[in-house]
């Protein structure tokens, strides 16, 4: 089994990261979505919402790599376009 790269660091080594999510609706292209469940107390699923309509869900499998870019406090922008989710970093040095 090969060894994944994780999310943050492809987001600092190359200025974005992308990761496959499940429409939970239509197909969509949308700037500046957000997650919603990461600041919840007891496990639930981390979802993309988009104007306050969740949009797509995040794998599970994933949840660890975006909660810790989440927690890192990295200036960064979300874009769903279709079924990828998007980190792109605001401000590259």
């Amino acid at each position: 089994m090969r060894h994944r790269r994780s999310l943050i660091n492809d987001l600092l080594d190359h200025g974005s990261c992308t990761l496959r999510v499940t429409l939970t609706g239509p197909s969509r292209w949308a700037e500046e979505v957000r997650i919603t469940g990461a600041d919840s107390s007891r496990p639930v699923p981390l979802m993309v919402a988009d104007n306050g309509e969740n949009a797509a869900r995040i794998p599970a499998e994933a949840h660890n790599d975006v909660l810790t870019i989440l927690d890192s406090g990295i200036d960064s922008t979300l874009t769903l376009t279709h079924d990828d989710l998007t980190f792109h970093l605001t401000h590259q040095t």
